[in-house]
């Protein structure tokens, strides 16, 4: 049998070793601990940090969609706005049609009588009146024609391209004053 001190000595250093082995465990496992604690809250505040930055944007995203339709809502208006005035524009170009229309035969008329006088007048004085006279009316005839033109263009359909040119001249250039 093997003598107690072949054995203590053996079962000492083992005891030695378990201490030490477990010293270093166990320091290892509070270490371990710690970092798995450090990355827990590490995790936390990232998740936090992950809430308020999601809130953030869901709040920024809903300003921005605010701001989108307040725009939207702001050009609807002045489109609005803008097809009203057009309309009463078209409606003021009719009336003003109608009204050259009913012009044009009584000048017309006036131009065909002060030009009956002009074939029979006989004296300088009356016959000069006259020729004022059919001048101003040939000249408000031509004005009244050109006048009707323009408003007939006025109402002629305007092809989309000649629009965008005319819109991107127009705001480029200063307004002449």
């Amino acid at each position: 049998m093997p003598s107690p001190i072949r054995l203590v000595a053996p079962t000492i250093a083992l005891l030695v070793a378990g201490w030490i082995g477990h010293g270093i465990g166990a320091a290892r496992l509070e270490d371990t601990r710690a970092k798995l604690h450090a990355l827990e809250a590490s995790g936390q505040a990232a998740l936090a940090a992950q809430t308020v930055a999601r809130q953030q944007l869901a709040d920024a995203l809903l300003a921005q969609q605010a701001e989108h339709e307040a725009r939207l809502a702001a050009q609807r208006k002045a489109f609005d706005e803008q097809k009203m005035e057009m309309a009463e524009a078209f409606d003021e170009v009719q009336e003003r049609l109608v009204t050259l229309s009913s012009q044009r035969p009584s000048n017309d008329a006036e131009l065909q009588r002060v030009r009956l006088a002009l074939a029979s007048a006989s004296i300088g004085l009356a016959r000069e009146e006259l020729n004022r006279r059919e001048a101003r009316l040939v000249t408000l005839q031509g004005q009244l024609q050109r006048l009707q033109a323009g408003l007939n263009c006025m109402q002629a359909p305007v092809p989309d391209d000649a629009v965008t040119r005319l819109n991107r001249v127009s705001t480029s250039r200063p307004a002449a004053r």
